[in-house]
């Protein structure tokens, strides 16, 4: 049985009246993306001439990183490039008044959360965040490449969706997550090793670690006004073809759920002496594994309680 699609071509601009959200997609329905792309597979979707040109450009992009300190903006570069041998190089902080030599020089250009920068960008972060119902943080990020930069392969701890402004840039990409929900983005090395950023290779799990299979991978083309949107954990790397490429990335962050019920516990068991005052002393003689069991198991039957009490707390699901 052949792989599904990946692309899928519009006939021409999304009819008017639509949501943000269902205009983006086009001509794909925002119930069928959710059932079968969103956190699944890859979805490519071709544009038409002119679609984001009164969305952002090179100009906003000029005016925006003069905001920097005030927006706190994040500007790096790398150095990754067609025939570099694949391993993905080290991201390089700079100042903006740097950006334009670097990209003479040779490298691609990201300013991390340019939606802080710039009216249009913040409100089409909250207008998607909106309509997808989504409960994590939506960042949006600035990509300008020169011809044959990018970046080598790596997949995102995020829902990664671009929006391509100006040129072309070809992408490689798994069909499939390389690992389903990563916590960490992760790159290969020069050996092909998967390696999480600011991790110790030591420091990975085993499902962290997966085997990279080549016969996974797909090639995607992007033009202006194309939209990719891949799975968290899902392989790619990307490369601007002919002239610069510059582009927009919309991240979607999952909740943290576990940091979220943890807090939401963690105030109204802070209300109690006994999840103040630490684990009890142990007494000469005394078994320590029947205390600790018998301290513990009454902490977790009032942690389940506090759990339990919350769900029922209309204000705590709001």
């Amino acid at each position: 049985m052949s792989a599904p699609p990946i692309t899928v071509t519009a006939d021409g601009p999304a009819p008017p009246g639509l949501s943000a959200l269902d205009a983006l997609l086009h001509p794909v329905p925002t119930g069928r993306f959710l059932a079968e792309h969103w956190q699944r597979r890859p979805l490519h979707l071709t544009g038409w001439p002119g679609r984001f040109g009164d969305l952002f450009g090179l100009a906003a992009l000029r005016t925006a990183l003069t905001r920097h300190e005030e927006a706190g903006l994040l500007v790096r570069v790398s150095g990754d490039h067609l025939g570099d041998g694949g391993g993905a190089a080290a991201h390089v902080v700079v100042g903006p008044a740097d950006v334009a030599g670097h990209l003479r020089g040779g490298a691609s250009v990201c300013v991390d959360g340019i939606h802080r920068a710039d009216p249009a960008l913040a409100g089409l972060a909250e207008t998607l965040r909106r309509g997808l119902g989504h409960a994590g943080p939506v960042d949006v990020k600035c990509y300008l490449s020169p011809a044959g930069y990018g970046f080598n392969t790596h997949f995102d701890a995020h829902v990664v969706t671009t929006l391509q402004l100006e040129g072309r840039k070809r992408w490689r990409i798994s069909r499939t997550p390389g690992v389903e929900f990563p916590v960490d983005n992760a790159f290969l090395d020069e050996h092909g090793e998967v390696r999480c950023v600011g991790r110790t290779p030591g420091s990975l799990r085993p499902w962290e670690r997966p085997a990279v299979d080549p016969g996974d991978f797909v090639d995607v083309l992007l033009g202006p006004g194309d939209v990719l949107c891949l799975p968290a954990g899902t392989w790619h790397d990307a490369k601007a073809v002919d002239g610069h490429a510059l582009a927009l990335n919309v991240s979607f962050s999952a909740a943290d759920v576990l940091g979220l019920l943890v807090d939401v516990a963690g105030r109204r068991l802070r209300e109690l002496p006994a999840w103040r005052a630490g684990l009890p002393v142990l007494p000469p003689g005394a078994p320590a594994g029947d205390l600790a069991r018998g301290f513990l198991a009454e902490r977790v039957e009032e942690l389940v309680g506090a759990l339990r009490a919350a769900l029922d707390d209309p204000a705590t699901i709001a």
